[in-house]
């Protein structure tokens, strides 16, 4: 398994272009549905923070031992980009089912705290450690914690797609 580089110049960019395309979506369309069993702008980002927030610390409690690290095999190199062009189908789990009617403000700040969390675990932790346990996605399998981060900022990009569409 390779260890991504750059984990928090992943996040941080993918974060950017979030911002970016957020800032071209006047607020009053955040909670409009666009159709029936889709997603409004506001419970993909809710689903965006539930996510962040549950990696976390999923990550945190494997460097601190209060959660054991899964086996990594070698051999394995799993397609990250998989994840942000939709190439993995997968159904929402309750835990990270959004839920609506937060405000658009507070939804925007609680992103760029949870993804600023993360890149400050990741600046602390250090590549070296951070690609030396293994920790188990629902997008493909068992990754090194490097790899995760690179999926963490792949399941935003992947949304940003599915935002542009609630907005139309």
């Amino acid at each position: 398994m390779k260890n991504a580089p750059n984990s928090s110049d992943l996040l941080k960019q993918s974060l950017k272009n979030l911002e970016v395309l957020l800032q071209s979506i006047p607020s009053q369309k955040w909670s409009a549905t666009p159709k029936i069993g889709l997603w409004s702008v506001a419970e993909i980002i809710h689903h965006l923070i539930l996510v962040e927030v549950k990696g976390l610390h999923d990550l945190k409690d494997i460097v601190e031992g209060r959660q054991d690290s899964i086996a990594i095999d070698s051999t394995y190199s799993p397609n990250l980009d998989q994840i942000k062009h939709h190439q993995t189908k997968l159904k929402t789990i309750a835990a990270y089912q959004p839920s609506v009617g937060i405000p658009s403000e507070y939804l925007l700040d609680g992103m760029r705290r949870a993804r600023r969390e993360t890149i400050e675990f990741t600046q602390k932790v250090g590549a070296q450690r951070l690609g030396s346990f293994g920790i188990r996605t629902l997008w493909v399998g068992v990754v090194n914690g490097s790899e995760y981060i690179e999926c963490l900022a792949n399941h935003m990009t992947r949304h940003m797609e599915q935002i542009k569409q609630a907005a139309a």
